[in-house]
């Protein structure tokens, strides 16, 4: 697993410490480098005989409400449904989704939003994209790489698709 983080530069600029961000970079460049590297790495290693199940790819993100991109409302319209008599005071809500199946592997994606409490408009967004083979694969270096590049590619256009709100009214 790979995490990105950044810290905020923190300068002494007159008598009080300032906070600047850093320079961002945006999420498909980090990714392409963690891909990159992990593949470089891998062929170091040459075959270990290990199998492959499974490549997982994750967006996680905290927003606000405004800042939802429009495939992930319908998302959290579908939240809103309390039963009578209800008043929905937080939020947790998960669906996976089998997005292509062939022969001897599936792809799907867990879909994940978190509300703590409704009255922060905070929520957390998780898309985890996954690619799973059945019966898991012995790889080489060269079949590994390969198939990290296809997964990131495919779970890159997954994520544009559902935040551009192209796979329907959010997630079905």
């Amino acid at each position: 697993m790979c995490k990105f983080g950044y810290k905020l530069k923190l300068s002494n600029v007159g008598p009080f410490p300032s906070l600047e961000p850093p320079d961002l970079q945006p999420y498909t460049e980090l990714l392409a480098m963690v891909a990159d590297t992990f593949t470089a790495l891998a062929s170091a290693l040459g075959p270990l005989g290990s199998r492959m199940e499974r490549i997982g790819i994750l967006a996680d993100c905290n927003v606000t409400l405004d800042e939802l991109p429009p495939g992930a409302n319908g998302f959290v319209e579908r939240l809103k449904g309390v039963p009578r008599g209800g008043r929905m005071s937080a939020a947790t809500a998960a669906l996976t989704s089998v997005l292509d199946e062939r022969d001897d592997c599936l792809d799907r994606c867990h879909y994940t939003l978190e509300a703590q409490t409704l009255a922060d408009p905070r929520v957390r967004l998780k898309l985890d994209w996954q690619r799973v083979w059945s019966p898991p694969r012995t790889l080489t270096p060269s079949d590994l790489a390969q198939s990290v590049r296809d997964s990131v590619d495919a779970a890159l256009q997954h994520f544009e698709a559902f935040g551009a709100d192209e796979l329907g009214a959010g997630v079905e």
